[in-house]
């Protein structure tokens, strides 16, 4: 059975949006989790890994006519270059950089977006 009850229902916007986010998810969450069951460290795999969702997400959005989300651009072609960097250069800070400031923009939009609601 299908995530919508009628595939009509997919045919609006809204719904295939969610259909790509809650896929993008479900994708990120099987990621996580096999690198977690798998020992080592494997930040680098991990980076690849989130740029191919984030960036597959938003090339999914855009083949359905929705906006792409610029963020998601942005995150996930900073991942692919912290990825092929940790890769490259397994000693490369680029990573732990990446996450840092992705997790302070991603923080400060989040205010940003509370202060002008109220």
């Amino acid at each position: 059975m299908s995530i919508c009850k009628t595939m009509d229902c997919c045919e609006r916007p809204r719904d295939r949006a969610w259909l790509i986010e809650v896929s993008a998810l479900a994708l990120f969450l099987l990621l996580v989790g096999i690198l977690v069951a798998v020992p080592g460290r494997q930040w680098a795999e991990f980076a690849l890994g989130l740029s191919a969702i984030l960036l597959g997400k938003n090339a999914a959005r855009f083949w359905s006519g929705l906006a792409v989300r610029h963020a998601g651009l942005a995150v996930g072609g900073g991942a692919l270059a912290a990825g092929v960097a940790g890769l490259v250069w397994p000693e490369s800070p680029l990573l732990g950089i990446f996450l840092i400031a992705t997790g302070v923009v991603a923080f400060a939009l989040a205010v940003r977006e509370f202060t002008t609601r109220r």
